[in-house]
């Protein structure tokens, strides 16, 4: 589907539904419901703008980027954002998952974001996810969005990056083996995890 070029006012008029242009948006973040033409007007400005726009875009998705991930539409946009930054504004954009990794796991739309910033940065640069979740892994893999998260970071990261995470999961595969999110995370470790990982968990899925 071809999209007409947005004017600059369709992105502020998103802008100003949300949260103030030229500040960060404030706690507790309220969603930013986007119709389907003012998403595809902000990815319009990435695609078909020139640098003016691109940056003007980037800009104002920056600063609406907690209310944006809150919302389907919204977060469909920071995923694109994502994938057509280049590194630094790639960089940019992770700083806003900084500290809000726990709220982005565990919600509906943010946790797509996040698995999205896994899959396209350098593993160094989503340490501090790692990071965020440590202590909590266990939590999260029974969580129905938050095991996501879990299974792209073993995915995308080097074992020695994720080992104190799999760790955690594995003090409770026991009861996680047989749980509906939980088990997922542990074939992941099945497949991406090192020899003795992997041994650990067939160990507690075969039957004594």
């Amino acid at each position: 589907m071809l999209f007409r070029s947005p004017k600059r006012q369709e992105v502020k008029h998103v802008a100003a539904a949300g949260v103030c242009t030229g500040r960060a948006p404030a706690a507790p973040v309220e969603s930013l419901e986007l119709r389907r033409d003012q998403a595809e007007a902000m990815v319009a400005w990435l695609t078909d703008g020139d640098a003016k726009d691109r940056s003007f875009a980037i800009e104002q998705i920056t600063l609406l980027f907690r209310s944006l991930c809150a919302t389907q539409e919204g977060s469909r946009v920071v995923q694109k954002t994502f994938e057509l930054a280049d590194h630094e504004e790639q960089l940019g954009l992770a700083r806003q998952l900084d500290g809000h990794v726990k709220e982005y796991s565990r919600c509906p739309h943010g946790n797509h974001v996040l698995q999205k910033a896994i899959e396209l940065l350098p593993t160094e640069h989503v340490q501090f996810i790692v990071d965020e979740l440590s202590g909590r892994a266990v939590v999260t893999a029974r969580h129905k969005f938050g095991c996501r998260i879990l299974q792209r970071l073993i995915e995308h990261c080097p074992n020695w990056q994720v080992s104190a995470l799999i760790s955690e999961v594995m003090s409770d595969a026991d009861r996680l083996c047989r749980h509906p999110f939980g088990n997922f995370v542990l074939q992941h470790i099945l497949d991406h995890g090192t020899d003795i990982q992997r041994s650990l968990v067939v160990a507690v899925m075969l039957p004594a």
